[in-house]
């Protein structure tokens, strides 16, 4: 059974130390990084840039798991993304920490997938095993998958 998740939504119009805060008040110095927010800050997303400004600026590490950057590479393979979106995608890739798929994350993921009734992506739960093994919310739009399968989420 999945554990119950915490929502730790921050959504103001402009970051401020009260955002910054509420954040730090979820318990963690750092986020995983869902393929969801990644799209939306290469897309402009006023609240994606605002919460990426936000984190950063309080000094929150963002981390990108294996699977955020394969689905990137999806995008980049099925020609969704234009090449001066691959270069701002490999210089996200280069800026952040990297989490790797291991034995112990695809184990995780197939777990909280099987036990969450296979209603989300295998991808969300690759995702969201990172984010139980790091102990950390992911940050994501998608808030109901993550939600299902028992990790903390931060939203913008």
């Amino acid at each position: 059974m999945p554990k119950t998740s915490t929502r730790c939504e921050t959504r103001s119009t402009r970051p401020t130390s009260a955002t910054s805060r509420r954040f730090a008040s979820c318990g963690s110095d750092s986020v995983i990084l869902d393929t969801a927010f990644v799209l939306d800050l290469l897309a402009g997303d006023e609240g994606a840039e605002q919460k990426a400004e936000s984190l950063e600026e309080s000094g929150v590490v963002m981390k990108l798991p294996a699977m955020t950057v394969t689905e990137l590479y999806i995008g980049i393979g099925t020609g969704v993304a234009d090449e001066e979106e691959e270069r701002q995608i490999r210089r996200i890739i280069e800026a952040l920490p990297f989490i790797p798929m291991d034995v112990d994350l695809s184990r995780r993921a197939g777990r909280m997938l099987g036990e969450s009734g296979n209603v989300v992506g295998k991808g969300d739960a690759a995702i969201a095993a990172a984010a139980e093994r790091e102990d950390e919310a992911v940050l994501t739009r998608n808030v109901d998958d993550f939600e299902t399968l028992g990790v903390d989420v931060e939203t913008y």
